[in-house]
C-alpha cells in the first residue's frame, strides 16, 4: 500500500510540474540587425528615430514560436516629446500581427544596452492588440509614469510581435535630453 502511494505521489509531483512548465532557461538571441532610418520631420529638436529588429528573445513573454529577424514589413518608430513617446507600429505585411501592451526599455551606456525596469507599482494589462495588414496602430505612453525620471542619453524601446507562426522584436531609438 505505501508503495502505491509513493508512485501515486510521484505521477501527480510529474504531471503538476508538467503543467506549472518546470523547464530550463530559454536560449537568448544576440545581435541586432539594423532595417533603415527615418527622419522625423515634424520638429527639428525631435531626434531621428531609427527603426531595426532586435533578435534578443523577450525572457518575460515566453512562446514557442522562434524569434525572426529582419522582417521589414513590420515597422516601429517613436518621438519623443517631453518624455511622452508617440509610438506608431506599422504593419506591411500580408497577414494580421499582435501583440501586448508591454514595451522593453533600453539604454545605451558604454555601447551596452541595459535594460530599464518599469516603477514597481506600473501595472501592464493582458489585452491583446490586432493590426489588420496595411494598418498602423498608434500610442502615446509616458515614459516619466511608466520607467520614472530618465538620465540623458541614447535610449531604445522594443516590442514584442506575434505573427502566425513566429515573433519578431521590433524597436525604435530616440534620445533624452
Amino acid at each position: 500500500m505505501y508503495k502505491q502511494r509513493v508512485k501515486l505521489f510521484i505521477c501527480i509531483c510529474f504531471v503538476m510540474m508538467m503543467f506549472v512548465g518546470c523547464r530550463g532557461e530559454e536560449s537568448n538571441y544576440e545581435g541586432e540587425n539594423s532595417l533603415n532610418t527615418s527622419q522625423n520631420s515634424d520638429s527639428s529638436d525631435v531626434p531621428e528615430a531609427d527603426m531595426d529588429t532586435i533578435s534578443k528573445a523577450n525572457k518575460q513573454l515566453p512562446s514557442t514560436k522562434p524569434l525572426v529577424t529582419g522582417n521589414s514589413q513590420i515597422t516601429m518608430n517613436v518621438k519623443n516629446e517631453n518624455n511622452v513617446l508617440a509610438i506608431k507600429i506599422e504593419n506591411k505585411s500580408a497577414h494580421k500581427i499582435s501583440f501586448g501592451g508591454k514595451y522593453v526599455l533600453y539604454r545605451n551606456y558604454d555601447n551596452e544596452w541595459e535594460n530599464i525596469e518599469y516603477l514597481p507599482d506600473v501595472v501592464i494589462t493582458d489585452k491583446e492588440y490586432i493590426v489588420k495588414k496595411n494598418e498602423i496602430f498608434s500610442e502615446k505612453i509616458s515614459l516619466l509614469e511608466l520607467f520614472g525620471e530618465l538620465r540623458k542619453g541614447k535610449y531604445k524601446i522594443e516590442k514584442e510581435i506575434e505573427l502566425t507562426d513566429s515573433r519578431i522584436a521590433v524597436s525604435a531609438k530616440f534620445e533624452v535630453k
